[in-house]
């Protein structure tokens, strides 16, 4: 079996992204779509089609910004078709593809004047509220009032799937002439991964899986936001039309009779695989049927969280909404997968090793079905050093080189790729601190520091730095053996453990780790 995922996101006006489907053309015109992502699935296709076409997104930071961001994991500058740019881009022209180990940045960005110390374009604050666009008018061709607007158009073309997306505004880095930073807005809400697990003796058809992973935590959380999902399921005969993926279409299923998840309170844990990270919805295809269409509400979660760790406390549990804790609609995801026939894709069930050193080598033994033939083993987006195929279910792996953090385990084959789940990831190292410069601040916080060590997770989040118990500022590392943080504030004079979490690991407390507040 082979499945085309189709997507349409719907997000409510108060929120910051308004996305489009362009489908022919660089400006499709599909009416009350705010996000299309239209792609054979990972798990389905060795060579798959999708994009993240055309959209509108308004500027709410607060702040006149200066870029936009798109970040792509799993996949490199080589899978990316086409950008939306010069000359229809107006203020930022055609974007710059920086590659990083794992993925890809799509970055538009201002040019910048060094003699007048300026920025020669900005986008400024979208006025308030936000009227929801056709999602291709925030250019100078779309709409006559673009200038003032308040919101730009972006967009690319994919050849393959990534394993994650996000989105950011970028501002001005006031501690770097010319330079960019993100304005630590949130943009967007996640979208369904989808797969096939194939038949079995004791599932003799297969089953149409879907996964939605729960919000990210920020960069100084260890845990994400909490969100309540309701979800509906229907199948049908016909193929799923892009067109149909709107609230309110007959072929959206959002009756009662419908329902195939009534509530879950999805949150993540920074650094860590749990299944309170992730809903995953599984339907038998029936004979006959042609396609699966999910329906995704979701709502604020307004109940109480823990102080410290932004962990959610439900007052019943985790899948029934007590009194005040169900909060305003956010918005609504419609997505569909047809059935395109052929072979399943394999899948990964399990991993006999799941942790290994950052320099790899690490032998891993997976377990799952459909490996026959199988082209290759990556961790992460990195093929594997070596690997064998044992059976149809058995493959022996061993790990490359990596950083630390989580990464998915997955196997290729002429039949497609397998999918990203729980159970396929495989954590790199266990951070460690060598120094700490400077070693000692004032009480009242806010003094640069630089950590150096090893296995520390670049990007934004991938590693949470603690004074003692309290959560360092502002954590950016350039490597894996250097981040710098800002220090908090401390409640008395006191020598504390500087620690580094990545990858759901914490470093071990020595000597070379102390900062002395006076």
């Amino acid at each position: 079996m082979r499945l085309t995922a189709l997507l349409h996101r719907r997000k409510a006006t108060r929120g910051a992204l308004h996305l489009r489907l362009s489908v022919v053309s660089a400006l499709g015109t599909l009416p009350l779509v705010l996000l299309v992502l239209m792609a054979p699935a990972s798990a389905s296709a060795e060579v798959q089609f999708g994009t993240l076409s055309n959209f509108d997104v308004f500027n709410d930071t607060g702040e006149e910004t200066h870029g936009f961001e798109i970040e792509l994991e799993g996949i490199s500058s080589a899978d990316i078709s086409y950008t939306f740019g010069a000359p229809y881009q107006f203020r930022y022209g055609t974007p710059k593809l920086i590659d990083f180990p794992g993925g890809v940045y799509v970055r538009y960005e201002s040019p910048y004047d060094a003699g007048t110390k300026t920025f020669a374009q900005g986008t400024p604050v979208a006025p308030s509220p936000i009227t929801p666009t056709l999602g291709h008018e925030c250019w100078t061709g779309g709409s006559s009032g673009y200038s003032s607007s308040g919101c730009e158009h972006f967009g690319l073309g994919l050849i393959k799937n990534p394993t994650k997306t996000v989105y950011r505004w970028l501002v001005a880095d006031p501690a770097k002439p010319g330079g960019l930073m993100d304005a630590g807005t949130k943009v967007g809400v996640p979208a369904p991964k989808w797969s096939v697990i194939p038949p079995s003796p004791a599932q003799p058809v297969p089953v149409v899986r879907a996964v939605v992973d729960a919000p990210e935590p920020a960069p100084q959380a260890s845990w994400g936001e909490a969100v309540w999902v309701k979800v509906y399921v229907t199948e049908s005969p016909v193929p799923a039309q892009l067109n149909h993926l709107l609230t309110d279409d007959p072929a959206v299923p959002q009756e009662a009779a419908q329902t195939e998840t009534e509530w879950v309170l999805l949150q993540q844990e920074k650094g860590v695989a749990n299944a309170a990270a992730a809903l995953a919805s599984e339907k038998p295809l029936k004979a006959g049927e042609e396609s699966v269409t999910r329906r995704y509400e979701l709502y604020e979660y307004t109940g109480s969280y823990d102080a410290e760790t932004h962990e959610a406390l439900p007052a019943i549990n985790d899948n029934t909404p007590g009194p005040g804790e169900l909060g305003e609609y956010v918005g609504a995801q419609m997505a569909a997968a047809n059935n395109e026939g052929g072979q399943p894709a394999p899948t990964v069930k399990r991993l006999s090793a799941k942790t290994g050193p950052a320099a790899g080598g690490t032998t891993v033994k997976i377990t799952g079905t459909g490996f026959t033939g199988a082209s290759a083993v990556r961790f992460g987006s990195t093929d594997a050093t070596s690997f064998t195929v044992n059976s149809a279910t058995s493959i022996t792996a061993v790990s490359p080189a990596g950083t630390a953090g989580i990464v998915d385990v997955s196997v290729i084959t002429p039949n497609g790729a397998s999918g990203s789940f729980i159970n396929d990831r495989f954590n790199y190292g266990t951070p460690t601190i060598t120094g700490v410069s400077p070693n000692a601040g004032a009480k009242a916080g806010g003094t640069s520091v630089t950590v150096s060590g090893s296995g520390f997770a670049p990007g934004v989040g991938g590693t949470i730095v603690k004074f003692g118990t309290k959560l360092g500022g502002s954590v950016e590392c350039s490597s894996t053996t250097t981040c710098t943080v800002v220090a908090p504030a401390a409640t008395k004079a006191a020598t504390v453990d500087v620690t580094a979490k990545a990858g759901g690991k914490t470093s071990a407390k020595t000597a070379a780790d102390h900062y002395t507040y006076s």
